[in-house]
């Protein structure tokens, strides 16, 4: 049914792109908050086993989007979410350099 590809294209761009990023950046917040940490914690190494360095560990988020963009249905979502993609690409690449991680 179009209607459900639409809907479904909608939600997945909504959470892509600036608007994404921002809007997972709350989520994060909020439920580390709620866990009693201090700070947002992206990929918690008591879940994962494995040690970290301290430096927030970005690539989870880059898979998270890539996954809801690679599901997209119409050919205008799909085009959308490319143009999304290229945005979140330079920002991940330009927080990385600001926090002085090699990707």
């Amino acid at each position: 049914m179009l209607e459900a590809k639409l809907l479904f294209d909608a939600d997945k761009l909504e959470a892509a792109g600036a608007r994404g990023i921002v809007r997972l950046a709350c989520i994060v917040g909020e439920r580390s908050g709620k866990a009693g940490e201090k700070y947002a914690v992206i990929d918690s190494s008591s879940t994962s086993g494995i040690e970290t360095s301290g430096v927030p560990d970005i690539a989870l988020l880059q898979e998270w989007a890539r996954e809801r963009l690679d599901r997209l249905y119409t050919s205008p979502g799909r085009r959308l979410g490319e143009s999304r993609w290229e945005f979140m690409e330079e920002f991940f690449t330009q927080f990385t350099a600001e926090l002085g991680v090699e990707q």
